[in-house]
């Protein structure tokens, strides 16, 4: 911008003669203070008919003066002047005869209505004359940033960034008006503070600002209770849930209870549990206690009491997490990780509970993922940012899951004296309207040792079968059974025979097949069995083994309670991988054609 001294000036007749004029300095490296002076000259008589002075760059003075010529001089704090000289003609008359009867008034600066947007200029203008040409001026320059032209009235000049303009109005009689006005920068309305979201109870329609407030209906809990069939013990769920109704069938029906077609007695069977095997019991439920109990079943004498602890919450509120809260730039919000990333479920909720100083409340989200510059997980709510540095605090969130939490615990047997117990687990909840929930598992026989058995371990990489592995959980099951006799060996070979046939081995596989075969079982233990040869990981006696495809098969027994199985399983990882394709080097005369390294076929030997 060039160093110096500019000046705009203006006239305008309403209500009176008006002399309006603005000085703007511009001092490169300027050592006194900014200040402006200015002089208004009668140049008919001489006479100073106006002075004043601002402590300042840029200002407007306004000088009330009759009609005439005027000298106008300005000088700033560094002695740059500047002149010019205007004419107040507001005397009454017509064009031609000495007066003008231009008017300009009402003239009203619009500002933008949004950051980004434009403003406008409206106003209106009398005259004799038939036409009015309108300009709007940068002020201090004499670019057109808006015109129009067109009959007296009301008009609107639009596309105006916020700054400081001169209004020039000349008629068709060539009378003027010139004026100065500031177009104003975009002021965002005042914040209505109160809860946003249409489905909180106390939506406030008004509000343009959440302050965490909104208050929803809770939700109806339904009671839920359930024993994953895939753990160590079988539990059955005896009576309705209004301790009234009763509902037999086979999965809430203990085995030693069942009765049979062509059966006088009612079948037995104990499970087997050495007092060295570790019994792991899961628990499915939306119950805030659960506790198992070690009875004797001969008295129902309770022996131990076992408090499951909450293994994996999957509903409620999950416990709150150290957050920092930045700007997100646009004017909310952003939650990211104190002490490492953001839980996946926090970054999935719909709703996030803020706990930290004036921003405490409950918060919707706007947007959420994984920064792609930095790599950290983030959670943008609708809490608008109040300025200032970053802050520290806590957020908790609504959690969506199945409808239950996962509780486990061990059984601890040892110390007890050998016999048959039975395991009683137990749901309350501090909700009264919640009736306790109770599971008796099938009998067991506690034993230092048991001959003839074979001990599986079980697990998988993700849920399956309605037991949650991902706590860790990886059951060990004791059955009758042997698991020594080998099947035929398996395996793949591909050979290929020279000239004078020969054959060479190109490749081969092995595997080794041991058959588990299982006796005097009851239904449900086969059908457990069945299930666990399908999962990811299977130990039998201590080594790792796969079923593949081979399925568990039951000896079918109509009326005899108890029956047997039996599977075929591989040895992972037995002999290695076999030779594969390391069949060693050919003979060099022979006719075999191989696909050279280079990509071409060669034909060895000829």
């Amino acid at each position: 911008m060039p160093v110096g001294l500019t000046a705009s000036v203006s006239t305008s007749c309403q209500p009176s003669g008006t002399l309006r004029v603005r000085l703007t300095s511009v001092a490169s490296s300027s050592v006194n203070p900014a200040a402006l002076y200015i002089t208004v000259t009668d140049t008919a008589t001489s006479a100073i008919v106006g002075q004043d002075s601002y402590n300042g760059s840029s200002h407007t003075f306004t000088f009330t003066l009759p009609d005439g010529e005027y000298l106008i001089q300005g000088v700033d704090q560094d002695e740059n002047p500047v002149s010019r000289t205007a004419t107040l003609a507001c005397a009454g008359g017509s064009p031609g005869t000495g007066g003008c009867n231009l008017a300009v008034s009402n003239v009203v600066p619009v500002a933008p209505t949004t950051a980004t947007g434009t403003g406008s200029v409206r106003l209106t203008t009398a005259t004799g004359a038939s036409l009015v040409f309108i300009s709007v001026l940068l002020a201090g320059t004499n670019q057109v940033l808006g015109s129009l032209n067109g009959a007296p009235g009301a008009h609107e000049i639009f596309s105006l960034a916020p700054n400081d303009y001169e209004l020039v109005v000349v008629d068709s009689a060539g009378c003027e008006q010139r004026s100065l006005f500031t177009l104003p920068a975009y002021q965002a309305p005042a914040a209505v503070f109160g809860c946003t979201d249409r489905n909180a109870t106390n939506f406030n329609g008004n509000a343009t600002a959440d302050n965490g407030t909104c208050v929803y209906t809770p939700v109806e809990r339904v009671p839920v209770f359930g024993v994953p069939l895939l753990q160590t013990l079988r539990f059955v769920v005896e009576q309705a849930d209004n301790g009234c109704d009763t509902f037999e069938h086979a999965d809430n029906t203990l085995f030693c209870q069942q009765r049979r077609p062509g059966l006088q007695m009612r079948p037995r069977y104990r499970q087997k549990v050495q007092l060295c095997d570790a019994v792991r019991v899961q628990v499915l439920t939306n119950y805030t206690a659960v506790e198992a109990t070690v009875r004797r079943q001969a008295d129902g004498v309770t022996l131990r009491t076992i408090a499951l602890s909450r293994a994996l919450q999957l509903e409620g509120q999950a416990p709150p997490v150290a957050v920092e809260l930045f700007d997100n730039g646009d004017g909310y919000t952003r939650l990211q990780g104190a002490a490492g990333q953001l839980p996946s479920a926090l970054r999935q909720a719909s709703r996030v509970v803020l706990e930290t100083g004036v921003a405490a409340g409950s918060y919707r989200r706007r947007d959420s993922g994984i920064d792609p510059d930095t790599g950290d997980a983030y959670y943008v709510c609708t809490r608008p940012w109040p300025g200032g540095g970053s802050q520290e605090g806590t957020a908790s969130w609504q959690l969506t899951g199945p409808g239950f939490d996962v509780w486990e615990a061990d059984i601890d047997l040892t110390g007890l004296p050998e016999g048959d117990y039975e395991v009683r687990l137990r749901a309350t909840d501090t909700d009264a309207s919640f009736p306790p929930a109770v599971a008796i598992s099938e009998p067991l026989w506690l034993a230092a040792e048991h001959r003839n058995t074979v001990v599986l371990e079980y697990g998988n990489r993700d849920n399956g079968y309605g037991m949650v592995f991902t706590t860790g959980m990886q059951p060990r099951l004791r059955v009758d059974g042997v698991f020594f006799r080998r099947a035929a060996p398996g395996g793949t070979l591909q050979v290929h025979r020279n000239s004078d046939d020969s054959p060479v081995v190109l490749a081969s596989t092995a595997r080794r097949l041991t058959l588990l075969e299982t006796y005097q079982l009851p239904d449900w233990l086969h059908e457990k069995l069945f299930l666990l040869c399908r999962l990811d990981t299977l130990f039998v006696n201590g080594k790792r083994y796969s079923a593949g495809e081979a399925a568990y098969e039951v000896t079918a027994n109509e009326t005899y309670a108890l029956s047997n199985g039996k599977v075929a399983l591989e040895q992972v990882g037995w002999l290695g991988a076999g030779n594969g394709a390391d069949a060693g080097e050919l003979a060099q005369d022979d006719n075999l054609l191989e696909l050279r390294g280079g990509g071409f076929l060669r034909l060895r030997g000829r």
